[in-house]
């Protein structure tokens, strides 16, 4: 095995895609070409799951072979994951032609032969695996995430907002696709929000938000571009629902922080952020400290509790919470140059 795959293998096998509502690949043959239609406007949905061990990848293949109809398409997806772990390629790439042939409507042949460019360094390759994919089945969300993702970070932003709103316009709204147009949705806000197009990005997280999913990690996002385009109590809304909806998410407070604290109710801001960081970080924490990163929310957070004890008269504390944040900056600036090895 190369040292460019051995490096970057953990990495793929951390995530692997299941499907809910997962509609057969393509139409058995002596369908009409109505039901070709039918089945095409079916999508796959993702979830993330942590799958990183050969048994647990036949946990998943077991669980998809308990379903009814059995989906082949993701036993062999599954079991050629399984290949690649145990360092057989070279038989995958021979499965995945002999796939393909057999099943010329699989889309998922493609995206194996895209996870093993991807480990390699091979963008093009994996770029054109993922196309070739998308070519089979249009909404195959895992190919067209990873290539609006990869578009996204070589420098081509409309490119990838393309083809998310090519997905968009192509998934029907239907019940059964109400989780695809999700989680397109917000890629695409992410997309937005990264290129500064607030009022677009706020637009789609509206329409995921109102697809009314109970999903906390849109409440979040929506609170998050609302507070970017100083949408202050529509922000707290959001996060006030999300509360009442018992969502287990605590980063729902966070945004809400921020809110009570650009509308200027300290006392609020700092009861939510007390509620975020949770009981470890009551008080300035030096023991974990050196476990958060710079840019993490947990660190924004330490940093407006210290602004709020600042601003409230608590001069103490808040010198404490920032020689502790200015302890963490110079520890995070020693660690990059002990890694780089200036």
């Amino acid at each position: 095995m190369n040292r460019a795959f051995s490096i970057s293998l953990a990495a793929l096998l951390m995530v692997a895609p299941s499907w809910s509502n997962h509609a057969n690949a393509g139409p058995p043959a002596n369908k009409s070409s109505k039901a070709t239609t039918e089945v095409k406007a079916q999508s796959k949905v993702i979830l993330v799951a942590s799958i990183n061990k050969v048994k647990d990848l036949k946990k998943q293949i077991n669980l998809v072979r308990e379903s009814r109809p059995v989906d082949e398409e993701l036993v062999f997806y599954y079991s050629q994951r399984i290949l690649i772990f145990t360092n057989q390629v070279e038989a995958v790439h021979r499965n995945v032609a002999d796939a393909i042939k057999k099943h010329p409507s699989w889309a998922l042949p493609y995206l194996v032969e895209a996870d093993i460019a991807e480990l390699e360094f091979r963008e093009e390759d994996q770029a054109k695996y993922l196309q070739k994919a998308l070519a089979v089945q249009p909404l195959c969300m895992n190919a067209v995430f990873k290539l609006a993702e990869m578009k996204r970070h070589t420098g081509h932003p409309t490119e990838a907002e393309a083809i998310l709103q090519k997905a968009l316009e192509a998934l029907p709204r239907t019940p059964q696709n109400i989780l695809s147009r999700r989680e397109v949705l917000k890629e695409l806000a992410n997309l937005q929000k990264d290129l500064r197009d607030l009022s677009g990005a706020i637009a789609t997280l509206e329409e995921a938000y109102a697809l009314n999913t109970k999903d906390a990690l849109t409440s979040s996002k929506l609170a998050e571009v609302y507070l970017l385009a100083e949408k202050y109590q529509q922000a707290k809304a959001v996060c006030d629902q999300a509360i009442k909806d018992k969502y287990e998410d605590t980063s729902i407070y966070y945004w809400r922080a921020q809110a009570y604290f650009k509308l200027k109710k300290l006392k609020e801001a700092e009861q939510d952020l007390d509620r975020y960081l949770g009981p470890a970080f009551k008080k300035p924490n030096a023991s974990l400290m050196h476990t958060i990163s710079v840019e993490s929310k947990i660190r924004k957070a330490l940093d407006l509790r210290a602004k709020i004890y600042e601003q409230t008269g608590r001069k103490e504390l808040a010198r404490a919470e920032r020689a502790h944040l200015d302890a963490l900056q110079k520890e995070t600036y020693e660690n990059t140059l002990f890694r780089s090895g200036k």
